[in-house]
C-alpha cells in the first residue's frame, strides 16, 4: 500500500500466493522507498506467515486481511502493488473496496475473468 506521494507514505506489496517471502520484491521496489513507505507483506501460507489448513485460504480472506491491514495502518486510500496471485489479491480487493483504493502496480498478475477462480486453480 502506498499512500500519497510526499513525503515518504504508507504502501503494501503483495505477492505470489505460495512460496519465498515478500523479501524478494526488496530489491526492485526499494527505490521507491525514497518517496513512498512501502509495507511488504507475507500473505497467508507465504514466507513468514503462518501455514493455514488448505481450505481456510480464500480469495475473501486476502481481501479481509489487506483491508485489515490497510485500516490498522490507518491508510484511506494506499496505492497496493502486487507481482503474480499478489496482482490477483490486490484487483479482487479494488473491485471490493474501490473507495479505499489510490491505483493499482501489478506485476506480471495472474488476470483471469473471476479473480477467485486463480485462487483455486493455484
Amino acid at each position: 500500500m502506498v499512500q500519497g506521494v510526499r513525503p515518504r507514505t504508507g504502501g503494501a506489496a503483495a505477492h505470489a500466493r505460495v512460496g519465498p517471502s515478500a523479501e524478494y520484491l526488496f530489491l526492485s521496489l526499494q527505490p521507491l522507498e525514497r518517496d513512498f513507505t512501502i509495507v511488504y507483506l507475507d500473505t497467508r501460507a507465504t514466507g513468514r506467515s503462518q501455514v493455514p489448513a488448505a481450505e481456510a485460504v480464500t480469495m475473501e480472506d486476502f481481501v479481509d486481511d489487506l483491508d485489515n491491514l490497510r485500516r490498522h495502518l490507518q491508510l484511506d486510500q494506499p496505492w497496493f502493488i502486487g507481482h503474480s496471485m499478489g496482482g490477483t489479491q490486490i484487483l479482487e480487493y479494488s473491485l471490493r473496496h474501490p473507495q479505499h483504493v489510490r491505483g493499482l502496480l501489478l506485476l506480471a498478475a495472474a488476470i483471469t475473468n473471476n479473480a477467485a477462480d486463480a485462487t483455486r486453480q493455484a
